[in-house]
């Protein structure tokens, strides 16, 4: 099944790992998500996004990317709902990533540099041999943990930016993705089963504007069931 996405086409060796603090400047204010009523239809799934928020501001032939994502177990026993993999390369160069667990019983666990993993994804084709991905985890979940995960990057060629998805494997309470860019930037905006016009626009001082689009209450997608996995 094809997902909402949005596409924004513009005309025109060894991996240090990002650092990581613990002083909570990037997150979000969990506390204030933890009480977001979930949907009824929603509540079967392992987990729930609370929050998914993409801000991208292009400067020139560059970019900066952060993310926000709050995610919410819903049910015990899936692990994999605690593993986080995200792809750096030398076009599009993971900066920082903070992360934090807030369990039911009130314990607060930090992801530290020392968490994260790299692991080389194409370490035999030259053309791709710089990509690694970086991936930590959160063990021992259960029902009402809240995780928090802050990324940043820096986008160096345009060419290799990635669509904006507005739709995952679990649904989604609340999705915003915001792009900056000068207001003498050419390109055109693509999107996948849902509208192109952004949901508010702003002129911006220095010679900007940013778009935004939002949507609330996305459900899962689904995989047809002769659609292949892989």
């Amino acid at each position: 099944m094809e997902s909402f996405s949005i596409t924004v086409l513009l005309c025109a060796v060894m991996v240090t790992v990002p650092g990581c603090s613990s002083n909570h400047v990037n997150f979000a204010s969990i506390e204030q998500l933890t009480d977001s009523e979930i949907p009824p239809k929603f509540l079967n799934n392992p987990s729930i996004i609370l929050l998914d928020d993409e801000r991208v501001e292009i400067s020139g032939r560059s970019a900066i990317h952060e993310r926000k994502l709050v995610k919410k177990i819903l049910q015990s026993g899936h692990p994999e709902e605690g593993v986080f993999v995200f792809s750096t390369n030398k076009y599009r160069k993971i900066l920082e990533i903070e992360g934090r667990a807030l369990y039911p019983d009130g314990r607060e666990e930090i992801i530290s540099s020392e968490d994260i993993i790299a692991v080389p994804d194409f370490e035999e084709f030259i053309l791709y041999s710089d990509q690694r991905s970086l991936s930590f985890r959160f063990p021992g979940l259960v029902a009402e943990t809240v995780i928090e995960v802050y990324i940043k990057r820096k986008i160096d060629n345009l060419v290799y930016w990635e669509p904006a998805l507005f739709q995952r494997e679990i649904p989604i309470l609340a999705r915003k993705y915001m792009l900056i860019y000068p207001s003498d930037l050419d390109f055109a905006i693509y999107a996948s089963l849902m509208p192109e016009t952004p949901d508010n626009k702003t002129i911006l001082s220095g010679g900007k504007e940013k778009l935004v689009w939002e949507r609330r209450n996305i459900e899962a997608s689904r995989h047809e069931s002769m659609m292949p996995y892989g």
